[in-house]
């Protein structure tokens, strides 16, 4: 929902309309019903480039070149800066990445993990992170996630509160589950995988992965033998 208020915020700003029913792959609405107009398009991804581009800042502020390297990475690969160009909910996504990355270790870190999961659950791969904070207890950090997503997610208001979490795991599974059969295969298109790449990046130069391969490079150094020294051939006896 999250990303809705974002994306609703800016078309109402510009006044421009938006579609007449969400998209859904499980409920396909009828033709031209999820279109919008083209100034509406050109301010949507304009919305989501200043959002990407605020969220690869945090994230150069927090990590510095590691962060530079990721963040060179995907926008080299046209699949990915395509998906953050685009109005969809990545590049909200990246930047409760950036908020994220830039309050770790404060109290404002739990409840920016709820704001990026109603971005979207994507954001729930955070949720570990929860446990490793000093600020506050576990069970308090974890809660006020949870009523941090609740308030930025109207429909369960009334219908179970953070416990509703667990109901829209489900439903996302369900569609998940449809598109796969709707493309008989496995479903996995590029923006499912940018926070992987992310990641990875972020973890292979991370200080203890760069000493781990120091300290494996010192470990099997190859061992050049010493080459004997030459021996004189010795004088023939005389005849």
């Amino acid at each position: 929902m999250a990303t809705r208020y974002v994306y609703g915020a800016a078309l109402a700003v510009t006044r421009e309309a938006g579609p007449s029913r969400p998209f859904s792959y499980t409920e396909p609405a009828p033709p031209r019903a999820t279109e919008i107009s083209s100034g509406a398009l050109r301010v949507m991804r304009g919305t989501a480039i200043l959002l990407a581009a605020a969220g690869f800042a945090l994230l150069a502020i927090r990590f510095r070149w590691r962060a530079l390297a990721a963040e060179a990475l995907l926008l080299a690969v046209p699949w990915f800066h395509d998906d953050l160009l685009r109005g969809w909910a990545e590049s909200p996504l990246l930047f409760g990445f950036g908020l994220c990355a830039a309050t770790w270790g404060t109290r404002a870190f739990p409840p920016l993990v709820g704001v990026c999961t109603a971005f979207k659950l994507t954001g729930l791969g955070l949720w570990p992170l929860l446990l490793l904070q000093r600020r506050m207890a576990r069970w308090k950090a974890i809660l006020l996630a949870a009523l941090t997503w609740t308030l930025l997610t109207p429909q369960t208001w009334l219908n179970g509160g953070p416990l509703r979490l667990i109901k829209h795991v489900q439903m996302r599974t369900a569609e998940y589950n449809a598109q796969t059969a709707e493309y008989d295969g496995l479903f996995v298109p590029s923006r499912y995988l940018w926070p992987f790449v992310l990641l990875a990046v972020l973890v292979c130069t991370s200080p203890p992965a760069i000493a781990a391969v120091r300290r494996a490079g010192r470990t099997f150094r190859p061992v050049v033998a010493e080459r004997p020294a030459s021996v004189s051939p010795s004088p023939l006896p005389p005849s």
